[in-house]
């Protein structure tokens, strides 16, 4: 037992390296830690942004289709012939828009 004491007593230069060595180790883990927290707030939001411009494009294409609907629809119209009247009638509730016949 005497002589582990000694060992321990004769090597302060071992224990002050392994000291060294594990404030090391610990301040770079500390580091490393720091870093991999701060790419990991930067990437989920470039996710973020990510899935906000996709349902961006999802809603531009989704407006993109109902107006080339709307388009084929007036030039349809046109080639059948139809016009846009721009006089409108408007009918007050009170006046008969059809004779009524009695059974």
């Amino acid at each position: 037992m005497t002589a582990r004491k000694k060992y321990v007593h004769k090597s302060p230069k071992l224990t002050l390296v392994l000291v060294t060595m594990v404030v090391a180790l610990l301040v770079v883990q500390i580091v490393v830690s720091n870093r991999l927290s701060t790419e990991g707030q930067t990437l989920t939001s470039l996710e973020e942004k990510i899935e906000a411009i996709g349902l961006e494009n999802k809603r531009l294409r989704t407006q993109k289709a109902e107006m080339v609907s709307l388009l084929e629809v007036a030039e349809e119209a046109e080639g059948r012939g139809y016009i846009v009247n721009p006089q409108v009638l408007i009918l007050q509730p009170d006046q008969a828009v059809a004779l009524t016949t009695a059974p």
